[in-house]
């Protein structure tokens, strides 16, 4: 398989759901469309595990296809951007050439998990991924307070992160080890509506093959018999994100109320923004903040 036949490969799929063989030396390579995305796939055992990383608009994710009467798990790498064939061929062309020199099953997700991380070093900012320890951080949050009551709910789009039938929760996640300041990314984000309390939680995190994993968390909750699939998130964020470890460094409750700084509507003339200002962002330094020290370890 050389660079200009993959080009012309890709230029001129047809329209719909296909799938068509490339030639290769050992492993079966495929071009692929589905659903307006096109790309190459590689053909992996149906009991390999389930991958899927993304960046902006560029996937590698694990499929099954029914194609040549039987059922296909391809281990995909695809994009939805067809304006930049000439540009994604070169990284699908590298992709084959990394798989193509030797037989790779037995730890084909490893493999391409290493190349993901090689392009994404290289690609830097381009093609970006998300932080995930903040949702980590939440998911601890939420695991904790499901011991005091099972009705405690993540809030995919409400202003706070977790909400139980006696107060709110909003959740600030660091990796600093010693900084303990938290950016509060509006005016409502401190505030309250109901008549409930509102408590911050303040997770310190540091990388480690011991500690908990976003995965780790999510088996947590199941055993609690909490739904995750409610969980909006969790499709947004790619198995290596899943699967990273943090240890818990510290853990600090807070009572957000008259006593703790903070800019609200409440706070302000007329409990309006003056007139031009539309969004209010601050730091806040929770050092000299009375606190309660919980423990999230499970």
């Amino acid at each position: 398989m050389n660079l200009e036949d993959l080009k012309l490969k890709l230029k001129f799929l047809e329209d719909g759901d296909r799938v068509y063989k490339l030639d290769a030396n050992i492993n079966d390579f495929y071009v692929i469309k589905d659903n307006g995305w096109y790309g190459i796939g590689i053909d992996i055992n149906l009991d390999k595990a389930e991958f899927f990383e993304k960046f902006e608009n560029v996937r590698m994710i694990t499929k099954i296809k029914y194609f040549s009467n039987k059922n296909h798990k391809l281990l995909e790498l695809i994009t939805n951007k067809e304006c930049l064939i000439e540009e994604f061929s070169l990284v699908c062309f590298d992709f084959i050439n990394k798989f193509d020199s030797e037989k790779v099953n037995e730890n084909i997700i490893e493999k391409a998990n290493e190349w993901w991380e090689e392009w994404k070093k290289l690609l830097g900012n381009v093609l970006k991924s998300e932080r995930d320890y903040d949702f980590l951080g939440e998911l601890l949050a939420l695991n904790y307070v499901l011991n005091e009551d099972t009705k405690s709910t993540y809030s995919n789009l409400a202003s706070h992160d977790i909400e139980l039938p006696q107060y709110s929760i909003e959740v600030k996640t660091t990796t600093e080890k010693y900084s303990a300041e938290i950016h509060v990314n509006s005016q409502y984000q401190l505030e309250n509506n109901t008549d409930m309390p509102l408590k911050l939680i303040f997770i310190r995190l540091e990388k480690s093959q011991t500690g908990y994993s976003i995965s780790d968390v999510i088996e947590s909750l199941k055993l609690k018999n909490y739904d995750v699939s409610n969980l909006n998130r969790l499709e947004k964020i790619g198995t290596s994100s899943i699967n990273e470890k943090y240890r818990i460094l510290e853990a600090r409750l807070y009572n957000v109320d008259d006593k703790f700084p903070k800019i609200t509507l409440n706070s302000l003339k007329n409990n309006e923004l003056p007139k031009g200002i539309i969004k209010i962002e601050y730091i806040v330094d929770l050092d000299d903040i009375d606190y309660e020290t919980i423990n999230l370890n499970f």
